[in-house]
């Protein structure tokens, strides 16, 4: 099961789910995965895919909320008592990744907006998950507008994914289906972007 595994293949990522599927604590497993892999930047969209499929749409986004929210508050902390490593840590993360990301003007907006710019960044498909946990913990926003942006934020995005990867098998049978789905997405994203941009003109 674990020759050659690497946390950062998705592939062997999800054959190890699968694997393990029939362990009655299987769930508790996934939850505890999720909060340390992403920990260790390993994409959050990775697990909400697997949750999906594995476990269907309410135990799926149940379980993936409580290993993002788990992740949140020790990524968080972390960068809280490790403030200069981390944030040293992240720029290197940053120029490694080649994200086109300016970790300054995060930083100030999220001191500023707080609950709303949190919130807001969660929504933000491009934004890396972790990346926010990190960031947040070294700025001086509130613990409490981050945790309950966070957990708001998520809540959207993570039940669509969840949504649309949990019906991905029955496309052939009903694609029909898949529409309003689709478009409720669309419409979804659609507004984020606005939000951001109305918030980048401000």
């Amino acid at each position: 099961m674990f020759n050659k595994f690497s946390i950062y293949d998705k592939a062997k990522l999800t054959q190890f789910f699968y694997q393990i599927r029939e362990n009655p604590n299987c769930g508790i497993i996934f939850i505890i995965m999720t909060a340390g892999l992403s920990m260790l930047f390993v994409p959050i969209s990775w697990m909400v895919a697997t949750s999906a499929i594995l476990f269907g749409f309410k135990w799926g986004l149940i379980y993936s909320i409580s290993g993002a929210i788990i992740s949140s508050i020790l990524s968080f902390f972390l960068g809280r008592i490790f403030k200069k490593d981390f944030r040293e840590f992240i720029m290197r993360r940053i120029r490694v990744k080649d994200w086109n990301i300016d970790i300054n003007s995060v930083s100030y907006e999220m001191q500023k907006s707080g609950f709303k710019y949190v919130l807001l960044l969660r929504n933000i498909p491009m934004m890396p998950f972790t990346l926010v946990n990190y960031i947040a913990g070294f700025t001086s926003v509130k613990f409490k507008d981050y945790i309950i942006g966070s957990f708001l934020g998520m809540i959207p995005g993570m039940a669509i994914a969840i949504y649309l990867f949990s019906r991905v098998i029955d496309i052939r049978k009903n694609p029909k289906g898949m529409i309003i789905p689709l478009v409720l997405a669309s419409l979804y994203y659609i507004g984020i972007f606005l939000w951001n941009k109305k918030l980048k003109e401000r």
